[in-house]
């Protein structure tokens, strides 16, 4: 068994070295919602999708947000640089027609992830994203990211739609957004948007786990992974006060931080604020500290 998890480790090792250098990309979370209905978020898709064929990046993960966009992407960092442009000109189009304006420059953080551990977590941190936002639904069930299409014995199934060589010109152009509707022939279309199992390179992302049991591992675990990713993001996340509770206890081995004395109270405090970036009020919270004590820790 061990032997096979090595085995399984070289083959992940591999595909990372092969494909890299691997990037997160962030668009800058908007103060207006860019998509509000399934259309929009459709349209959105449609975007994306373009994005990738004309860039020439390769898709591992990317999630469509309310007011925002993630994803892992292997490629140079000219292909990345060029996916992100024709991404802006592409979502630009969609939210003039819907009489809404990106700023002017739109803000797009690219990070490249250069270990594997990392690019385990990224594509999990996607997948988990839309699951931390709201309860509507599990990290799997989500419609707008390709999370659902990662270790899928049901892929036959749903991998279905209208081949694009044979779609509609009009739907051609409505899709593109543009007279250049040159898309590869193997894509797909369903229910008016290219579907995901189209442009995701979900074998790659999978090839980035030894295992489907890792990779649901790696979907279940929050906490300070977050915190590391969304440091790469330049993203602002407060963990839940349970799972802090959760963390911070683990790191003292007790049952209780009822029982952890002041000494090891303005520890766990320190650690917190650089760790799990939590704000004061939290520290306040969590360790059963005064406020005005932890704002003369963190004024």
């Amino acid at each position: 068994m061990q032997q096979l998890f090595h085995t399984r480790e070289e083959a992940c090792t591999r595909a990372f070295n092969d494909h890299r250098p691997f990037f997160i990309i962030t668009t800058a979370a908007l103060p207006w919602l860019m998509f509000t209905d399934e259309d929009e978020f459709k349209a959105g898709t449609n975007g994306i999708a373009y994005s990738v064929v004309k860039s020439g990046i390769c898709m591992l993960m990317d999630v469509q947000m309310h007011n925002h966009m993630h994803f892992v992407v292997s490629g140079k960092a000219e292909t990345a640089d060029l996916f992100c442009s024709i991404l802006e000109r592409q979502t630009r189009k969609l939210m003039l027609s819907l009489g809404r304006n990106l700023p002017r420059p739109w803000d797009i953080n690219i990070s490249e992830i250069d270990n594997l551990e990392y690019v385990r977590k990224a594509i999990s941190y996607l997948c988990r994203n839309p699951y931390v936002a709201a309860s509507d639904f599990t990290p799997l069930g989500y419609r707008w990211s390709g999370a659902y299409l990662l270790f899928n014995q049901h892929l036959d199934e749903i991998n279905t739609g209208t081949p694009w060589l044979k779609a509609l010109d009009r739907t051609k152009r409505e899709i593109c957004r543009s007279h250049d509707t040159d898309l590869p022939k193997q894509y797909f279309v369903r229910g008016g948007a290219i579907t995901r199992e189209s442009y995701i390179d979900y074998r790659l992302a999978e090839a980035m786990f030894n295992s489907a049991r890792q990779f649901f591992l790696f979907l279940s675990r929050r906490g300070e992974a977050d915190i590391e990713i969304a440091g790469l993001t330049g993203e602002s996340i407060l963990l839940p006060n349970d799972e802090v509770y959760s963390i911070v206890r683990s790191w003292f081995d007790v049952k209780s931080l009822q029982l952890l004395d002041i000494n090891q109270r303005t520890e766990a405090a320190r650690r917190m604020k650089s760790s799990l970036r939590s704000n004061n009020k939290q520290i306040s919270q969590i360790l059963r500290l005064p406020m005005e004590a932890v704002e003369r820790m963190f004024p």
